[in-house]
């Protein structure tokens, strides 16, 4: 256990914002959005057009397809993909089907060569390998680990690849797609794992690819919540795979392409921040930087809360949890210190009434992993005793699958929590119930809240502070969500629709009369108040950031939230300028 030194992942609409004139490294700001989620959408990929006139932007949640010369958008949220064939956009919808019609599977994401005679993804299903059809059939070539990146050779005689394995290094290499040898180019590169674009030179002498660091990092440096492992554009040498940094700005570098003499790229950078507001709504003050997911303490004199660089790499690996003191009126009193560290993701955890006990979320591993499923990986609910060290935390559950945030009884002696059936559906949390033997911490037996139609899945859930009953965020599909009450006997009763695009949060007065949560308005989450009778919601806030995860203090008074800021951006630069 380290003692020194993870989500079911929607994005938002989006403003379009005018090219900035080039600066002093001839680098130009092409488009840009803010994002009103918290993670989702977090690492945007670019796809160009043959001509360079126009960008597939965004996540596969969401994309946007712009003008490079206006910087003008135009959302497609009905699609499912979105590139480019030469200079024509094709597109899949929901149903999987290609428009215009090219016989291609669903779920993949093609690329066609120069001359567009030939077309390579990767098989869905079968994702250590690239699949190249043309004329003459179709064949698949074996990589050295999963595929995250693919791009023609300008002559469209070869492919270029990035693969990682299960210690998390990737593979550069290099496809020839008439022999079908494959050579490698590099290998233990510092690569995202997740899917993004790389760019290849025109003389095809060079490639261009995100990466964390020059070298190979040390496993244990993943699971540190704030160091300088940011991605970075490194030019690689296709002859001896040297590398070179091409562009490093504050923000991650995420996906890189390459159209005649101009690179172009996707850059993300995001802050957040705990902060806290009166519970009768107004302007919000800082309480911690680089926060999210607050939790007061029961004597209202601390708050518990998240900590971890959103990073590309690594995220949630890094998340740890500390604490800070506050005073009367919700303002930082000390510094941050930290309260609960381990290997992989931390989720701050939720106090018992009487402060004995500090219950939370985990993907707790024996020792560094480099994945998200690292080998011992786990998934479930911790309890740890009030200022034990995290070596003493007990497992409670061993049953879970992306299980969210945790919420205690009025009495102490239960823990309600949601998670998905492991083996089942993905993406359908359902809530549960623990009882605990307060003294020893153990648990004595686990009961599924009855969740009748139309509830569908579990967000976020809070325990009443004076009965027996839920506040839930209900997931209703198709980006709607809910705010409903549950009683333990199933008894549902919707509140209200609300817009959002996350987990949006919610919480109890002291008195139980009165839900706190967050919802989308205007571009952003904000605050709002519902009666548990129900009746129109009050906003309570009006912040230029979202304000999400709310938390209501134990006397009432106050309202802790996490302020998150994701902007994105479509960048480029002359290749001259990118050291090719």
């Amino acid at each position: 256990m380290r003692q020194t030194i993870c989500f079911a992942l929607l994005v938002a609409s989006c403003a379009a914002r005018p090219p900035e004139t080039p600066g002093t490294d001839e680098t130009e700001v092409i488009y840009s959005d803010r994002m009103h989620t918290w993670f989702e959408g977090a690492w945007p990929d670019v796809r160009m057009s043959a001509d360079g006139t126009r960008a597939v932007f965004g996540t596969h949640h969401k994309l946007e397809l712009v003008d490079v010369d206006s910087g003008d958008d135009e959302p497609f949220a009905e699609g499912r993909a979105m590139t480019f064939r030469g200079n024509e956009l094709v597109s899949q919808d929901s149903e999987g089907e290609w428009s215009p019609q090219v016989e291609l599977p669903a779920n993949v994401d093609p690329r066609w060569s120069p001359d567009l005679s030939r077309v390579a993804f990767v098989p869905s299903g079968a994702r250590e390998a690239i699949r190249v059809v043309d004329d003459t059939g179709d064949r698949n070539h074996a990589l050295p680990g999963v595929v995250s990146a693919l791009e023609w050779s300008p002559d469209g005689e070869r492919l270029y690849a990035l693969s990682h394995d299960d210690g998390g290094l990737s593979t550069l290499s290099r496809v020839d797609v008439n022999s079908g040898r494959v050579d490698r180019v590099v290998s233990g590169l510092d690569a995202p794992r997740r899917a993004h674009s790389i760019g290849v030179s025109p003389d095809g002498t060079a490639l261009f690819l995100p990466l964390a660091s020059e070298g190979s990092p040390a496993t244990e440096a993943r699971h540190l919540p704030r160091v300088d492992r940011d991605l970075d554009i490194y030019r690689v040498r296709v002859a001896d795979g040297a590398l070179a940094v091409t562009v490093d700005s504050p923000g991650e570098e995420i996906s890189v392409a390459v159209v005649g003499e101009t690179l172009y790229w996707t850059r993300s950078r995001h802050q957040q921040s705990i902060v806290a507001l009166p519970s009768t709504g107004g302007e919000a003050h800082l309480v911690a930087e680089g926060g999210q997911i607050s939790y007061w303490s029961p004597g209202g004199n601390r708050v518990a809360f998240t900590i971890g660089d959103l990073r590309a790499t690594d995220s949630p690996l890094n998340f740890d949890v500390d604490v800070i003191d506050v005073d009367g009126d919700a303002r930082p009193i000390a510094e941050p210190r930290r309260l609960i560290v381990g290997y992989h993701e931390d989720f701050t955890p939720a106090w018992s009434p009487d402060g004995a006990w500090l219950a939370y979320h985990s993907h707790r591993s024996p020792g560094p992993v480099a994945s998200y499923m690292g080998e011992g990986s786990t998934d479930d609910v911790f309890l740890l005793r009030a200022g034990a060290a995290t070596t003493e935390e007990i497992r409670l559950t061993d049953f879970g699958w992306e299980v969210g945030m945790i919420d205690w009884s009025p009495d102490g002696r239960r823990l309600a929590f949601a998670t998905w059936d492991r083996g089942g559906a993905p993406g359908l949390a359902k809530p549960w119930v623990a009882r605990l033997n307060v003294e020893s911490g153990q648990g004595l037996g686990f009961e599924r809240v009855p969740f009748p139609a139309p509830l569908r899945s579990v967000r976020v859930l809070a325990w009443s502070p004076v009965a027996d009953e839920l506040a839930i965020e209900n997931d209703d599909g198709g980006g709607a969500q809910s705010i409903w009450t549950l009683g333990l006997d199933g008894d549902a009763r919707k509140l209200v629709d609300i817009e959002c695009a996350t987990y949006c949060g919610l919480d109890w007065t002291p008195d139980g009369e009165t839900i706190v949560f967050s919802a989308l308005v205007e571009d952003r989450m904000q605050l709002f108040a519902i009666a548990r009778s129900g009746g129109e919601p009050r906003q309570l806030t009006h912040d230029s950031g979202s304000v999400l995860l709310p938390q209501v203090s134990p006397d009432g008074e106050w309202i802790t939230a996490t302020r998150i800021s994701l902007d994105r951006e479509l960048m480029r630069r002359s290749l001259g300028r990118a050291g090719s």
